[in-house]
Order: C-alpha cells, then structure tokens, then sequence
C-alpha cells in the first residue's frame, strides 16, 4: 500500500514538472513572438521617421534615437534570457 502511495506522489511530481516545463515553453513562445513584433516594429518606425524627417532631425537627434532603440533590445534581450535560464532550471 506504502508503495502506491509513493507512486502516486512520484507521479503527481513528474505531472507538476511536465506542466511547468509546458508552461515555461509557451512563455518562452509568446515572448519570442513579443520580440519579433518590437524589432518589426521598431524596424519599421524608424525606417519610417527617417524618410519623413531627414531634414528636420540632427545628428544628435538620430544618435538618442539609435541609444534610445538599443536599450530597447538589450531590455528585451535580457527577458528572453531570464526565460531562457528559467526554462533551463525547470528542465
């Protein structure tokens, strides 16, 4: 009887890990999709001011744009890798 019991327990914690590993994994999906979309977007909005304000931008002005949009990524770059190190410690 002690043994069910233990295999019962064994498999509720194999069931835990599997549905957090699922979990991690569709956390890491979503955010990976999440980054894509910011790079398009950011992609696209700064092709888009370009063309619109060359003339009316300076150099400094494109050189805060261009730190302004690196931070952006290196902050988003940095939750990817939390996910990362997450899923890695779940698995």
């Amino acid at each position: 009887m002690a043994s069910s019991s233990s295999d019962e327990e064994v498999e509720v914690e194999l069931l835990d890990s599997i549905s957090q590993i699922d979990r991690a994994l569709e956390q890491k999906h979503v955010l990976l999709h999440v980054v894509n979309e910011c790079r398009s977007f950011i992609g696209q909005n700064s092709s888009h001011v370009m063309k619109k304000s060359t003339s009316l931008l300076t150099q400094e002005d494109f050189q805060r744009k261009n730190e302004e949009l690196q931070t952006q990524i290196i902050h988003l770059t940095s939750i990817i890798v939390a996910k990362d190190i997450e899923i890695d410690t779940i698995t």
